[in-house]
């Protein structure tokens, strides 16, 4: 029987640059540190007092209309962890929660007037977020990197 490389090994084997870092990681980093970007610059606008939770949750909704549980199952948490999370973004007058008139028992996540607004300059700001990150790296390189984001991965 072939013995399994060790933890060790496999950290030390690392082609990468980054030895021992898997791509998972590497994607998180990346997603977190265009969070941080986002949330720096809301600080600089308009738009106080969000942190990585907010900006998920964001990320994730539908435009219009978006059910707690669908929500949910796309950022992979509970729906009582939802609720949760919610709570902050009520507060702020960024989304409502209110009474499906189709589904009377459940409720819908709508995104408010001034979430709308809140939402398009959060896009503006990412956009000059990845215009910065171009002239950091290079331009051919985040067009790679946004190609291969950009394929289908298959179901997860």
């Amino acid at each position: 029987m072939k013995r399994q490389p060790s933890l060790q090994e496999i950290k030390s084997n690392s082609s990468q640059g980054l030895a021992g870092v898997t791509l998972a990681q590497l994607v998180g980093r990346a997603d977190l540190w265009f969070r941080k970007k986002l949330i720096a610059a809301l600080e600089e606008s308009d738009h106080k007092g969000f942190g990585n939770s907010d900006i998920l949750m964001l990320a994730n909704l539908n435009c219009g209309r978006t059910y707690p549980s669908e929500l949910a199952r796309r950022i992979g948490v509970s729906r009582q962890a939802v609720y949760k999370m919610l709570k902050n973004l009520e507060k702020k007058r960024i989304v409502a929660l209110e009474t499906d008139s189709e589904r009377r028992n459940s409720k819908v996540i709508v995104i408010t007037p001034k979430g709308e607004r809140m939402i398009r300059d959060a896009i503006v700001l990412l956009k000059s977020i990845e215009e910065d990150l171009r002239e950091n790296l290079n331009p051919k390189s985040v067009d790679q990197l946004r190609s291969i984001l950009e394929l289908d991965w298959g179901e997860a």
